[in-house]
């Protein structure tokens, strides 16, 4: 599977333009729509405590993602020590 994780911080924002850079990696990089798995929130990046997130993380641990693409590193979280 391949997880695609995209967040914004309010509701006021949307995901579709992340997507939009997304996908079209996924097509730049010839991966199926059928492999993908969206995961999206509409949560702060101050904590790592966010249904999606934690939905990506036990597809993660479980070992069922082989590859996890995000729009900017900083949509996972602000810091780099998280």
């Amino acid at each position: 599977m391949v997880a695609c994780y995209c967040r914004v911080s309010s509701r006021r924002q949307t995901h579709e333009s992340r997507k939009a850079e997304i996908h079209r990696w996924l097509r730049q990089n010839r991966i199926r729509a059928g492999r993908v798995v969206w995961f999206e929130d509409t949560e702060t990046g101050r904590s790592l405590n966010r249904p999606a997130f934690e939905r990506l993380q036990r597809e993660l641990f479980a070992g069922k993602v082989e590859m996890v693409v995000v729009w900017k590193l900083d949509r996972l979280s602000p810091t780099r020590r998280d």
